[in-house]
């Protein structure tokens, strides 16, 4: 399995909203496109900066993830813009599962 992450940093005032947006239009859209065998969101532990937030595309290759990279480039980065302004910052990453254990 491999999963592009985003990581995003939102401003606490826009994070409902934000959430809201990133569950009610990004990612029923982004699984329309058949790329990603699904999508999780996990928020990172913290208590004095503005909400982090990891989205997990997951993918089963390197293949789709590319595919949606060329297809759809900066996807995310663009909407969330548009809809954000700087109120979101965000960097991506491409991982790669190497093993799980119980």
């Amino acid at each position: 399995m491999v999963i592009l992450n985003i990581t995003s940093q939102v401003d606490s005032l826009y994070e409902s909203k934000w959430m809201t947006w990133l569950q009610n239009k990004y990612i029923p859209k982004v699984l329309t496109f058949g790329n990603f065998t699904k999508i999780e969101v996990l928020k990172l532990i913290q208590d004095d900066l503005d909400p982090t937030f990891a989205i997990q595309h997951k993918a089963k290759s390197i293949e789709d993830i590319n595919k949606f990279i060329t297809s759809f480039p900066s996807f995310y980065q663009n909407w969330v813009r548009e809809e954000f302004q700087e109120k979101v910052l965000s960097f991506e990453t491409e991982l790669e599962l190497i093993s799980q254990h119980p």
